[in-house]
């Protein structure tokens, strides 16, 4: 019993004894025995035990800072631990953490228990992907992945990742920070590898309304619920049993059907406070969402690592195709932008390293980079191919744009194709009609079209022309101040009214068929006049342009006018209020047009390009470059897919909207091409020229189908009617034929 109390005191005293025997190897007075075999001996000082207690006092505060920061310590791992080496791994294997999932906000019990799962299913999600293709074991790309390290999150965001990264300077370690507040879902990512002086923190996923992809997959349930609602009604059943049968998949098949109903009355989904009932398979669905998410990215990362260290290939370009494709269509749109999400941060990071690098003396690492930056962006060309197919056109040009952001000016000795917005040279993607927009076809095919009239009587030429959205008004006017409303099946004169001093240039009409915007032009200045369409009253007279203003749309909000000269600007006719000017032309603009959903602006310059604005922010997109001469006239296809472009060149050119790649060229024209314009069925293409023609061309195919003579001077302007059975067409001959199928 002694000796075991004597071993017992002596394990307990162990920790002061090493801590003493620490504080006497610190002293000067201390000497260590030489190689010879001396013993350890004190020097005579007096101030020993003075320093001694000094020592003490020291080693006390040192102790009481390491037991505050392992207070605070987040992980269930020891610092010796997360260091700890492999020997039979050749390099230090990339360690990847997830931190816990951040919930805030007023949930029901039930979906924060869902929410609460999601962590874990992450957590194993993430641990079997990383198991299959980045496997500690293996000695090219090891990931060692340290699920559920995470104890507690007593210090948030970057105050943690400073704490680690000050731990762990030379240990290369990515975190994975998800949260959700409220409706919103964020994940944050923080970054170091080996050589970095500073970790990045920035979030990969920011703000991503994850509720609307959980509604989407409770209507999902709902419609497969209704196929067996219908047979078990056609089977007898009573309707109270089906519905019970049915649980909650019959609450929100009623919800659903209602929602449809009054947004066909014109009441958005978004007024109105819908309770779709939420379950596991909805919730399912946003966890594959972000673990697909979260496996692409964290794989890049690991192939970015291997690959500027050890000049490993990526491993990724063979995995993304095959796992967003495992995907199901209803959620691949969400899918698809969360990842593009992240490529945009690989990108940046890769940008930065690329810097570094060439600004460093180690010439070895820019070639490994540039493959990766090669083989990331090809990728990415094949990855944009599948998302144009579900994203809308608008967020792929955006994605462009962004990726563009991420590339500094010169990253690398040559800059990656796909980053640049004339892509003529690479393959270029074939039409393909949207189906919707394909059926039924148009009745304006050559040579089905005659002339059905012809309007006379224009002062000089008629400058522009519109019809209204009931198929029944022509709205014309010619280089004199009024503007003429005539019945479009017959060409009979319904009201004229005249506008003020000043010839008209040009004219727009809002879709709902309320607003006219006019341009005139005096000898000292251009200005434009918005009227309403009925009343024939002014509504707002707009004026800024210092220059001849040469072109005019309304937005299809019906609030929002964009004006074209040396300068675009974008107005609020409700106000008069200017809200942006959009300067990026070196010379005068010819034509605007919009995308049908109103968020693209398309112009057309004097300078040979033509450019893609995001018209809510006023931001470019992107430049599209390939005529030869001034580029005159622009009109986006029914669908958005495509943009025409006809220049003094010739020619009529087709350019792929979301890749802004080159489609076709159209040639057949002997002189400028002046106008453009699609059916409503996006299947047939015109065109109007100096030549004074109109050419008709089938879009998919490129080949000419008719060629429409008449006028006796230049062909300045074309409008086909909502319903695809009327063409008018505007000249410098004085006149306004209209075409009519046959």
């Amino acid at each position: 019993m002694q000796l075991e109390l004597f071993l017992k005191l002596l394990l307990q005293g162990l920790p002061a004894i090493a801590e003493f025997l620490t504080v006497l190897q610190l002293l000067p007075g201390y000497q260590q025995a030489s190689e010879e075999g001396k013993t350890k001996q004190w020097v005579d000082n007096r101030e020993t035990p003075l320093q001694v207690a000094k020592y003490q006092r020291e080693t006390e505060l040192l102790r009481l800072e390491r037991q505050k920061e392992l207070e605070h310590w987040s992980l269930g791992l020891l610092p010796a631990q997360l260091t700890a080496v492999n020997s039979w791994l050749e390099t230090t294997p990339l360690k990847v953490l997830l931190a816990p999932l951040q919930i805030n906000g007023e949930f029901d019990v039930s979906v924060r228990q869902h929410l609460s799962i999601l962590e874990r299913q992450l957590g194993q999600g993430l641990a079997e992907f990383l198991q299959q293709h980045y496997s500690l074991q293996d000695r090219d790309r090891p990931v060692e992945f340290l699920s559920g390290a995470w104890v507690h999150h007593s210090l948030r965001y970057e105050a943690q990742i400073k704490a680690l990264f000050e731990q762990f300077p030379s240990q290369p370690i990515l975190i994975l920070e998800p949260e959700i507040i409220g409706e919103e879902l964020s994940l944050h990512m923080a970054y170091w590898g080996f050589g970095q002086k500073q970790y990045t923190y920035h979030s990969v996923i920011a703000h991503f309304n994850y509720q609307q992809l959980l509604i989407a997959a409770a209507k999902r349930r709902a419609l497969d619920w209704k196929d067996t609602a219908d047979k078990l009604l056609a089977a007898g059943e009573l309707p109270e049993l089906v519905n019970q049968l049915g649980g909650d998949n019959a609450i929100n098949l009623e919800l659903l059907q209602k929602e449809t109903k009054w947004q066909s009355l014109g009441i958005h989904a978004s007024t109105l406070s819908l309770q779709y009932h939420l379950n596991a398979k909805d919730f399912a669905a946003l966890v594959q969402v972000l673990l697909l998410s979260c496996c692409i990215f964290v794989a890049g990362m690991a192939d970015y690592y291997y690959l500027s260290r050890s000049g490993i290939s990526p491993f990724l370009p063979d995995l993304v195709a095959p796992l967003l494709r495992s995907v199901e269509q209803p959620f691949q749109r969400s899918l698809y932008d969360l990842v593009l999400c992240g490529y945009r941060h690989l990108l940046r990071n890769l940008s930065m390293a690329s810097v570094r690098n060439q600004a460093s003396d180690r010439a070895s690492m820019p070639t490994p980079l540039t493959a990766w930056f090669t083989a990331c962006l090809a990728q990415l060309e094949a990855l944009l191919a599948e998302a144009s197919q579900v994203l809308s056109a608008e967020r792929v040009i955006e994605v462009f744009a962004t990726f563009r952001e991420a590339v500094p000016s010169k990253p690398m000795q040559q800059r990656p194709a796909i980053l640049l917005p004339s892509m003529a040279a690479q393959a270029a993607p074939s039409v393909r009609l949207h189906p919707a927009i394909a059926a039924p076809s148009s009745p304006l095919n050559f040579p089905s079209l005659f002339l059905a009239y012809t309007l006379s009587g224009y002062a000089g030429k008629a400058a522009a022309i519109a019809v209204s959205s009931d198929n029944q008004v022509l709205l014309s006017a010619g280089n004199d101040q009024s503007i003429q409303l005539r019945h479009l099946q017959t060409g009979e004169l319904l009201q004229s009214f005249a506008s003020h001093s000043g010839r008209i240039l040009t004219l727009a009409l809002s879709t709902d068929g309320q607003l006219l915007g006019s341009v005139h032009r005096t000898s000292s200045h251009s200005y434009i006049r918005v009227w309403k369409v009925k009343t024939r009253k002014l509504q707002c007279t707009l004026t800024g342009h210092n220059k001849s203003i040469r072109c005019l749309a309304i937005a299809p909000d019906n609030t929002t006018l964009i004006s074209g000269g040396q300068k675009i600007k974008i107005w609020d006719i409700r106000t008069g209020e200017l809200q942006h000017t959009l300067s990026g032309h070196t010379k005068l603009v010819y034509a605007v047009a919009l995308s049908p959903d109103g968020r693209i602006l398309a112009s057309s310059s004097a300078d040979k390009t033509v450019r893609l604005w995001h018209l809510p922010t006023g931001k470019p997109l992107y430049t599209l470059a390939g005529h030869q001469d001034w580029v005159k006239a622009i009109a986006f296809s029914p669908d958005g897919q495509f943009l025409a472009s006809g220049s003094d060149d010739n020619t009529i050119k087709l350019w792929h909207v979301a890749s802004g790649q080159l489609v076709r060229t159209f040639t057949g024209h002997s002189d400028w091409v002046l106008a453009v314009t699609f059916s409503p069925d996006g299947q047939t293409l015109f065109s109007g020229s100096k030549d004074q023609t109109i050419k008709l061309w089938h879009l998919e195919t490129g080949n000419l189908l008719g060629t429409l003579s008449g006028h006796r001077k230049w062909v300045h302007s074309l409008v086909v009617s909502p319903d695809g059975h009327t063409l008018a067409s505007g000249s410098d001959d004085n006149t306004i034929r209209i075409w009519r199928a046959a």
